[in-house]
């Protein structure tokens, strides 16, 4: 299963970088262009690391752009399309790419969710006390343990099945270390 969260994390890094290409773009700046291709190129490359077929859709717009290459002859002519091409398509290849990110986070915000709810009523409650609650193997057990709870094993499965056991392993330990 992917982790929901390497995909997260690997979406977001890329969907940070778009405010300043963006901004080289206003400014007319002669990097604009390259560092699109480079953000589309690893765009597609996340993508299709991660098994996404929406890196067909991002390949697409690549193409797009440097089908202008292969078109136009006059020079000065060609890169005043190239850019106005790479313009246009930074909203929709962005689009593609938040749109996976959006599931995956949610996905993990539910989860995260309702992790801290059950890890601070524990908390509360003083089953931690003396407890090594840093200890990945107690995480494991705790995990187990709820899991085996008639009242939490079905939320917690359901978010297993959401994420996978590894996610909500790594999930329910950053919860503990907010403790």
């Amino acid at each position: 299963m992917r982790s929901s969260i390497d995909i997260s994390n690997a979406l977001h890094q890329q969907l940070m970088l778009v405010p300043d290409i963006v901004s080289e773009f206003e400014s007319k700046s002669l990097t604009a262009v390259p560092h699109w291709l480079n953000w589309i190129k690893t765009s597609e490359n996340v993508l299709k690391g991660f098994q996404f077929a929406e890196c067909s859709k991002i390949a697409g717009i690549h193409a797009e752009i440097i089908a202008i290459n292969h078109y136009e002859l006059q020079r000065a002519k060609m890169k005043k399309r190239i850019f106005s091409k790479c313009l246009e398509s930074i909203t929709s290849a962005q689009s593609i790419v938040y749109g996976i990110y959006e599931v995956a986070h949610n996905k993990i915000e539910t989860a995260e969710s309702l992790l801290r709810q059950i890890i601070t009523t524990m908390n509360n409650s003083g089953l931690f006390e003396g407890q090594d609650i840093h200890d990945q193997s107690f995480a494991t057990n705790l995990l187990n343990q709820i899991l085996q709870n008639s009242q939490l094993s079905p939320s917690v499965n359901n978010i297993i099945a959401s994420l996978g056991y590894s996610d909500v392993l790594r999930l329910l330990i950053s919860e503990l270390s907010n403790i």
